[in-house]
């Protein structure tokens, strides 16, 4: 008797003397710590950000010269990816003053989203969607000491070349008028079958 609970005592100091087996901590797959190929742990779970004007996290906001050129009214201060109200990037024009004119107005901002769709590299015809309606915010300035025609894109279609974006004119800094979830289309332009060019390129195929 002496000799078994001997035993039962040896057994059980060298079963709390043992190891005890490595848990797997949460998302790390089954195998050995730190992944299939050891060094840092592997996670199973993927993240991917749905933004079709995604850029890689570390180079953050991009701002370029304006290209191709605007042709006015006034000058283009920034073209941007990853950035603006909804992150998705901006245009930004300053002009003297604004038209007092909303159809005018209305028009200076779509053209704004045009000219960032060429800046991207879409070509072709440019169609309206959404045109949106201009509204006139409450504003106590007197005097216009700057005025900024701003778009933020929402939404951007590579495939379709769309662009969706909310636009904003600011006087002082401040919001004087929006037009919001205006939309246009860049629709490539077909050859045309009775031009020179295009009938010998149809005879040499």
């Amino acid at each position: 008797m002496p000799h078994r609970l001997l035993r039962l005592a040896e057994a059980l100091r060298a079963r709390q003397g043992a190891p005890r087996p490595a848990s797997r901590a949460a998302g790390q797959p089954v195998g050995r710590p730190g992944g299939r190929f050891g060094g840092r742990p592997t996670s199973r779970f993927v993240v991917w950000e749905v933004n079709d004007n995604a850029r890689p996290i570390e180079e953050g906001p991009q701002v370029a010269a304006p290209d191709p050129k605007w042709p006015g009214p006034g000058t283009i201060l920034s073209l941007s990816v990853q950035d603006g109200r909804h992150r998705l990037g901006a245009v930004r024009a300053a002009v003297q003053e604004t038209t007092g004119d909303p159809a005018a107005d209305a028009a200076i901002l779509m053209r704004l989203l045009e000219h960032y769709g060429a800046w991207m590299g879409f070509e072709g015809q440019v169609d309206p969607v959404r045109q949106g309606e201009m509204r006139r915010l409450p504003s106590a300035v007197r005097r216009a000491a700057s005025v900024e025609y701003r778009m933020d894109l929402r939404q951007i279609g590579r495939d379709a070349q769309s662009l969706t974006a909310d636009g904003t004119i600011l006087v002082n800094g401040r919001p004087a008028a929006v037009l919001d979830d205006v939309s246009i289309v860049f629709r490539p332009t077909r050859p045309d079958p009775r031009s020179p060019v295009e009938r010998r390129t149809r005879q040499d195929a």
